[in-house]
C-alpha cells in the first residue's frame, strides 16, 4: 500500500476547494489574511500504521485529536488501505467541522509598523528603487 498515493487520492481535491495546496511532504498550505495556514500529516517513525494531524498558523498549533476532545493520544490508527481511507475521510471531516473554525479563531496577532505594511504593499516602490540603486 502506498500511503502517499492514498492520501493524495482522498485529500487533495477537497482541500484544494478550501484553498489549500499540497506540497509533497504530507503538508497542505494556504494563505489567509496574509498568513500561512498548515495542515500537516505525520507518520510515526516507530509504527507503520499510524498518522497524526496538526493544524498550525505559524503562531499556534493544535492536533486534530485535541480538536475532537482526545488528550492522551494524537495518533490515528489504520490496518490496511481501506482503513487508511476511512481515517483520511475522518481527518477531512475534522478539518471541515473543527479545523477551519480553529483557523478563524486563531488568527496570528503579529503586527507590523504602518510604514512596513506600506512597503510590503508596494506603496514605496519608487523610493526603495532609488535607495538601492
Amino acid at each position: 500500500m502506498d500511503k502517499t498515493i492514498t492520501l493524495k487520492k482522498i485529500m487533495c481535491k477537497p482541500l484544494m476547494k478550501l484553498g489549500f495546496e499540497y506540497n509533497k511532504e504530507w503538508k497542505f498550505i494556504r494563505k489567509s489574511n496574509g498568513f500561512a495556514e498548515y495542515i500537516s500529516l505525520d507518520q510515526s517513525q516507530w509504527q507503520d500504521n499510524v498518522i497524526r494531524v496538526y493544524f498550525s498558523n505559524g503562531e499556534k498549533t493544535v492536533s486534530a485529536k485535541r480538536l475532537i476532545g482526545e488528550k492522551a493520544n494524537d495518533w490515528f490508527e489504520f490496518h490496511d488501505e481501506k482503513s487508511l481511507e476511512k481515517v483520511l475521510l475522518s481527518i477531512l471531516n475534522i478539518t471541515e467541522k473543527l479545523g477551519l473554525q480553529w483557523f478563524k479563531e486563531n488568527v496570528p496577532k503579529i503586527t507590523f509598523c504602518p510604514f512596513l505594511v506600506e512597503i510590503l504593499d508596494g506603496k514605496h516602490q519608487d523610493e526603495l528603487e532609488t535607495f538601492f540603486s
